[in-house]
């Protein structure tokens, strides 16, 4: 729908893609791709508004008024007035747009699925890989990368050995989506030399623009989970034309490609196993790691030791602080439903964890910040049935913990107390939040999302643009206006029924 109104809007306005990418400051192949429909709306980023400013005000012939009249406005003339003719835009550009398009939706959308097993190879695919050990092979354009992609995958995952992989290409990304079948053998490739125990090491692009950061996280999630991989980016602006790909297995093969913009239809791709090569490439690929900076942290139970030195740190930091949750937090636990739980599963971190959490939550409203937490309360029967699991159980080595129904109708009632009497906390109760996600983050400071049931894994991310979406999309789920008053009675209502 928005690929057409678009379309529409930019072919009457004789607009070419690379005039609006300037104007709105999005790359020209990011504009094709939303006229194609093969991009939603970057809505955590302003658009919209923008584009209708621009095309309200070069809407000026009687031809251009009147083919849009009868396309947005039937029946009545085209706004002679500049500003009625922007808000009459913005309307018909949002109108129809569906929010789960939404790139942080849909990352948490697959946190939720997340699954950290090993899916089938599919049939055939080692045999569909040529194996070559010429030094060198060329492959053209986007079909051709493709190709050398698949022969470069299924070389390594036929060898059954684990290696590292060095990862790292600016270059415009049609290649792997336009096929999607081939982008499920790519997927399917990389989890199995994942699986294997072979590590990889990937730089990502943040100056695509934060939709396609966003999107590219939400492609690589699955493999993200295992922890084999560890993702970073370049912080500082580079100039958009001259692209690179390096993809490096160390000490065995290497494909290499260059283009100019998104020019990659008949870019020149090298696949290389000529040892000599492959080292230079390595050391060229190590120079530039050295200049990059961790894009998110991944934890689960093999490192978690450094997870909760992270959580630490994130919530010593400073910053408003907004979390989704499906369940009470470690903040408002009171210390006689955790003493309660360490004493049934003799675990003595549980009781530090909420003693942690609520003294750093004191800490944080005595600086003035805020702390709205909108909780997605599980059904009663979950409840009285002892089903709802403790948050990050597994990670304090308790993968079985869950409250008692007299634990959790504790908790709920602390959490009034704290409604009561600490100004900087809110509360929203919500259904439109995820019921197996964790999602918070700290203005300008950086986002923590987790599975909130067993087994966890958990995203650390200080990278600023995705912070500041994350952020934003929490502000969208918590509404203009929220009431304390009206939270307490739902909460109320709530503990009456357990």
């Amino acid at each position: 729908m928005i690929a057409q109104k678009l379309d529409l809007l930019m072919k009457v306005t004789n607009t070419q893609n690379s005039t609006l990418g300037r104007v709105l400051s999005f790359d020209p192949s990011y504009i094709g791709r939303i006229r194609a429909g093969k991009r939603g709306l970057p809505k955590h980023q302003p658009f919209i508004e923008p584009a209708a400013v621009f095309f309200a005000r070069n809407i000026r012939e009687a031809y251009q008024k009147n083919t849009l009249a009868d396309a947005i406005c039937p029946g009545r003339p085209w706004p002679e007035d500049t500003e009625e003719a922007q808000s009459l835009l913005i309307s018909w550009l949002c109108r129809g747009v569906n929010k789960d398009n939404d790139p942080v939706g849909k990352i948490l959308t697959g946190l939720s699925s997340l699954s950290t097993k090993r899916p089938p190879l599919p049939k055939g695919i080692h045999s569909e890989a040529v194996q070559t050990q010429d030094k060198a092979v060329f492959y053209y354009g986007n079909a051709g990368k493709r190709s050398a992609v698949e022969t470069f995958l299924g070389e390594l995952s036929a060898l059954g050995i684990p290696v590292t992989l060095l990862l790292y290409s600016d270059e415009d990304m049609d290649w792997l989506y336009e096929d999607a079948a081939f982008a499920k053998r790519w997927s399917a490739l990389l989890m199995d030399l994942i699986s294997n125990g072979s590590r990889i090491k990937i730089i990502h692009t943040v100056n695509r623009g934060i939709g396609e950061m966003l999107e590219a996280v939400q492609k690589w999630l699955p493999l993200y989970a295992g922890g084999a991989i560890e993702p970073f980016y370049y912080p500082k602006i580079r100039d958009g034309v001259y692209h690179r790909t390096l993809f490096i297995a160390s000490g065995h093969s290497a494909i290499v490609s260059n283009s100019v913009g998104s020019h990659t239809q008949e870019a020149l791709n090298i696949l290389i196993h000529d040892i000599g090569a492959i080292n230079a490439l390595e050391a060229e690929f190590k120079d530039y790691f050295s200049l990059c900076k961790p894009l998110m942290q991944i934890f689960n139970m093999r490192n978690n030791d450094l997870f909760w030195k992270m959580l630490s740190t994130f919530e010593k930091g400073g910053g408003n602080m907004i979390a989704a949750l499906p369940g009470p937090s470690y903040f408002t636990m009171p210390e006689t439903v955790a003493l309660s739980m360490a004493s049934r599963c003799q675990s003595k971190w549980l009781l530090k964890r909420q003693r942690d959490a609520t003294a750093r939550f004191k800490q944080h409203l005595a600086q003035d910040y805020t702390m709205t937490e909108i909780l997605r309360l599980p059904a009663p029967e979950a409840v009285l049935a002892g089903t709802v699991s403790v948050p990050l159980c597994d990670m304090l080595s308790q993968p079985t913990l869950c409250y008692t129904a007299e634990e959790f109708k504790k908790h709920l009632q602390n959490t009034i107390d704290l409604l009561n009497t600490v100004p900087g906390y809110n509360l929203i109760l919500s259904d439109k939040t995820m019921d197996n996600v964790i999602l918070c983050v700290k203005e300008d400071t950086g986002a923590i999302m987790s599975r909130a049931t067993p087994p966890t894994t958990v995203f650390g991310i200080s990278e600023q643009s995705m912070t500041a979406a994350f952020w934003e999309y929490l502000q969208r789920q918590t509404g203009k206006t929220f009431s304390k008053e009206k939270s307490i009675q739902q909460l109320k209502s709530y503990i009456n029924k357990i």
